[in-house]
């Protein structure tokens, strides 16, 4: 349930960031104290991250990510197809991927 009240608010706050500041490009950001939220959007599929620190490395990280998954049409597929699950593999090397980039 908390999962699905925080993707329902990151969707409503890009919704609302792209109709404020009638921006084009489909990676928002949003300020809160010291951290910041990134949120990109490919085909309806919102990818965030949230990080501290300058965003020029961490828009970087993450359109690196989302170059790997739309290039992977297997993991692009798992992702948008609701009846497909990723098996225990494909999870490690999806954190493996998550890891490589984020951490």
């Amino acid at each position: 349930m908390k999962e699905e009240l925080v993707s329902g608010l990151l969707s409503a706050l890009y919704g609302l960031s792209k109709n404020v500041f009638n921006a084009q490009s489909n990676t928002q950001r949003i300020k809160h104290e010291e951290y910041t939220v990134i949120i990109k959007s490919i085909d309806n599929i919102l990818l965030c991250y949230a990080f501290s620190g300058p965003s020029y490395i961490a828009s970087k990280k993450i359109k690196e990510f989302s170059d790997i998954i739309v290039d992977s049409t297997h993991i692009w597929n798992i992702i948008t197809d609701p009846s497909l699950e990723m098996t225990s593999s494909e999870l490690k090397g999806m954190e493996s991927i998550v890891n490589d980039i984020f951490i």
